[in-house]
């Protein structure tokens, strides 16, 4: 029996040149575009997806899900009041690991996915959208009625830079970095860019304070207040590379 596609739909570059790919016929439709949404993401990647990407999938037949964060059973912390968040320690001097895309991500959309009748007798391909420069990243699936599967990267061998271009060629603007606020991978670019958002930068902030009363820890990576960072130097080259790259995929 064929299984059907789902796919796991990141909101950035990569993802958008999915749906690009799709409406060319250079991929095949999915059932579905699933994503979650963690309450935290930039509102430029929501409004992008919502002019762009979801009104061209939806003219495809492609049907757009988007799972509210109320499908998470937790928020920045878990049960025992672990942070969830890879928050950096004082001065810099180490970071937390990464549990809130375990959490926020693929618990909520595997829980939606089985609301659908997905499952053991019903077993699916989960595409995700990794590239060819991202290898490292691919993960195999741990339930055995989902595979995961990487069309950029086996079927079509795109780069992060091809998928850019398909986007671009398509005569769509630069999509944004697919990323939360409050996230600890950002380089300081990406700090200017939510400080931009009067409201998204104060609620960094507030979640700065927030887990610096709790566990002593920061969101960037210098390992000090938010207000404090020197968020207008360069970038430390190769840091992070953010959401798109997988960090936080599902």
């Amino acid at each position: 029996m064929t299984r059907e596609i789902i796919w796991s739909n990141g909101l950035g570059t990569q993802s958008t040149a999915i749906a690009v790919l799709i409406a060319q016929g250079k991929l095949p439709k999915p059932a579905y575009a699933i994503s979650a949404d963690t309450s935290r993401e930039l509102k430029k990647v929501w409004d992008y997806s919502h002019t762009y990407t979801f009104p061209l999938l939806e003219s495809l037949g492609v049907k757009v899900e988007i799972v509210p964060h109320t499908y998470a059973n937790v928020d920045l912390y878990s049960g025992k009041n672990e942070l969830l968040i890879p928050a950096f320690l004082k001065n810099g001097t180490g970071k937390l690991s990464t549990f809130c895309s375990g959490e926020w991500k693929r618990r909520v959309v595997m829980r939606r996915l089985r609301e659908l009748g997905y499952g053991p007798n019903n077993k699916i391909v989960l595409w995700m959208g990794m590239s060819r420069d991202e290898i490292a990243r691919m993960k195999t699936s741990d339930v055995d009625w989902m595979s995961h599967y990487y069309p950029l990267a086996l079927d079509l061998r795109m780069s992060r830079y091809d998928c850019q271009k398909v986007v671009l060629d398509y005569g769509w603007p630069e999509p944004p970095r697919s990323r939360c606020a409050e996230c600890p991978h950002q380089q300081n670019p990406e700090w200017r860019e939510v400080r931009e958002s009067p409201d998204e930068w104060q609620r960094a902030i507030q979640v700065d304070h927030q887990i610096t009363e709790s566990h002593g820890v920061y969101l960037h990576y210098s390992g000090v207040p938010l207000e404090e960072a020197a968020i207008d130097d360069d970038p430390k080259p190769n840091l992070f590379d953010g959401c798109d790259t997988g960090i936080c995929e599902f």
